[in-house]
């Protein structure tokens, strides 16, 4: 048998055992029905995981999340599962669980890292730098590498969008001074005023 038909079987044996051998919901407390709820819900969710059945997986993710809204690892488990079809509406909504995971566990360094892993795959190395940072600083060095190079990716477009500025500026005085002096350029680079009379 392999793995996944186990899995499956497995849970599906612990949701048959939830309801055959226990007394009937009506007789138990609020506590122990929210129990089994969340029992039920993990292990469909694990049978929607193994089949690959992405819409059925979210679902069961958010009804977890639902019942467990201050529990780190789901957050983080569920970010990690809805961005990983690389949508920017999806690394967006993995984004958002992931952050909310940080708020309740915010020295747990790899949260921090994927976060701004996530932030680097949405095309946002400013956002994704301080999360690489806390990373390194709560002890993953495996995000050291990724926080230098976007550092120094960060720090090489600075300057170069200052140069590029400064030349900009550069120009914008060139041509008021040109204008001002009546030899302004007109299209195609040459002067506006064609004195070119050279036969």
């Amino acid at each position: 048998m392999s793995k996944r038909v186990i899995t499956s079987a497995l849970a599906m044996a612990v949701i048959a055992t939830s309801f055959t051998v226990a007394p009937a919901f009506a007789e138990l407390d609020a506590a122990t029905i929210q129990k089994r709820r969340e029992v039920i819900h993990s292990c469909l969710l694990q049978i929607y995981l193994d089949r690959k059945q992405r819409a059925q997986a979210l679902a069961e993710y958010a009804i977890l999340v639902g019942y467990k809204p201050n529990d780190p690892k789901m957050r983080y488990a569920y970010g990690r599962y809805v961005a990983n079809s690389g949508t920017p509406a999806d690394i967006a909504a993995g984004i958002a669980q992931i952050k909310k995971a940080i708020e309740l566990d915010p020295g747990n360094f790899t949260y921090n890292g994927v976060l701004g892993a996530m932030y680097l795959k949405a095309k946002k190395p400013n956002e994704a730098l301080p999360y690489l940072k806390l990373a390194v600083q709560y002890g993953g060095a495996d995000y050291k590498k990724t926080y230098e190079e976007t550092f120094v990716y960060i720090e090489t477009k600075k300057r170069a969008d200052l140069v590029a500025k400064k030349n900009a500026e550069a120009k914008k005085v060139q041509a008021a001074a040109a204008k001002a002096s009546g030899t302004g350029t007109g299209p195609g680079g040459k002067k506006s005023d064609d004195d070119d009379d050279d036969w």
